[in-house]
């Protein structure tokens, strides 16, 4: 590493002396007679000076200018996989070709003919760039490269799910199919997890590794554990940034049940499967009028309520519940709200009025 920068900074100071000659050379050019000057000596020392001065401090500039530029550049193409950087690419000179085609167009117009070509030729490829990397799968496709619909079956799960181990049991009923991709770096964040000296960490990696071993050896489910070998992906710290960006470069659906991995997907284009909307999905239904028995077991936070549970979690608030607390009573249900984390239902003691 230390060798390469050393390189580096070899090449930048080689470049800037270069970059300072050509500048001093172009000076001579234009001012033909300085050099004259030069040779009879009427050219004084100081000024000979003061324009190698100026021309390297414009070269160091103009290298910065450049490195920034070759450093943004750097940092826009690392939003792309490879694919998406050559399809864009391909674009943007198919863009010019067009716009260099139009050329004989701008060059009949007087003064401003040749800015117009160059705005229209930036136009052009920013438009070849956007469209080409918006249509890459068409584009794969024509060529006869594009991805398998089997890719769309993929489904790549996180550390949350695993932990969970419901995925065992949704998989075993036939209602997840298609393949389960377990990315080496969550199988790795599961033996760290196994491996520490915290109980409760300790006991959810081991739980994660079981779930991973049960589904493996029950067979009723094909599982995939790739190696990651694409450096955009390592160089991501967080487990939860590498999936996404896995999930993004090769298609298929994360299965999740982590609410802001849920969200960060989503927003950038990664089609989710969250588990816990699909619990709460599949819970029960009870109407308004419904009746039925449920054990009251503790005060509500309004006066007189009382609380209890359905057998899936679902809580229950019931008027005037708060001396029945303890008891099974019979109910019926008065009314029902969805919220985001899941269903309340309101209900009043059989008989009251």
């Amino acid at each position: 590493m230390k060798n390469n920068n050393l390189i580096i900074r070899v090449m930048i100071a080689l470049a800037t002396l270069i970059l300072a000659g050509s500048l001093w050379i172009l000076t001579v050019y234009f001012y033909d007679e300085y050099l004259s000057n030069i040779f009879t000596m009427q050219f004084s020392v100081l000024n000979i000076f003061i324009i190698i001065a100026v021309n390297i401090i414009l070269a160091i500039l103009l290298i910065y200018l450049i490195i920034r530029l070759i450093k943004g550049l750097m940092k826009f193409m690392s939003n792309y996989t490879l694919t998406e950087g050559i399809i864009g690419i391909i674009g943007v000179i198919i863009s010019l070709r067009i716009a260099w085609v139009m050329e004989f167009i701008f060059v009949k117009i007087p003064v401003v003919g040749n800015f117009l070509l160059v705005l229209i030729s930036i136009i052009l490829g920013v438009v070849g760039w956007i469209e080409s990397i918006k249509r890459k799968d068409e584009i794969l496709a024509f060529i006869g490269k594009g991805k398998k619909d089997d890719f769309s079956s993929y489904k790549y799960v996180d550390t949350s799910v695993i932990i969970d181990g419901r995925i065992a049991d949704l998989a075993k009923t036939g209602f997840i199919d298609g393949t389960l991709i377990i990315p080496d770096f969550v199988i790795d964040e599961l033996q760290k997890l196994a491996d520490s000296a915290d109980d409760l960490k300790r006991v959810k990696g081991r739980q994660g590794l079981d779930t991973i071993k049960t589904m493996q050896s029950e067979s009723y489910i094909k599982i995939l554990i790739p190696k990651t070998e694409d450096v955009t992906i390592n160089d991501i710290p967080e487990v939860d940034g590498k999936i996404v960006r896995l999930v993004k470069i090769n298609g298929g659906k994360l299965l999740t049940n982590d609410f802001n991995l849920n969200k960060v997907a989503g927003v950038q284009g990664v089609k989710v499967l969250n588990i816990n909307e699909l619990a709460n999905s599949l819970k029960p239904i009870l109407i308004p009028g419904e009746e039925f028995y449920l054990n009251l077991l503790k005060k509500g936070k309004e006066n007189k309520q009382g609380v209890g549970y359905l057998d899936d979690g679902t809580m229950v608030i019931v008027e005037n519940g708060e001396n029945m607390v303890g008891k099974d009573v019979f109910l019926v249900v008065t009314s029902v709200m969805q919220t985001s984390a899941g269903r309340l239902i309101f209900a009043k003691i059989k008989g009251e009025i």
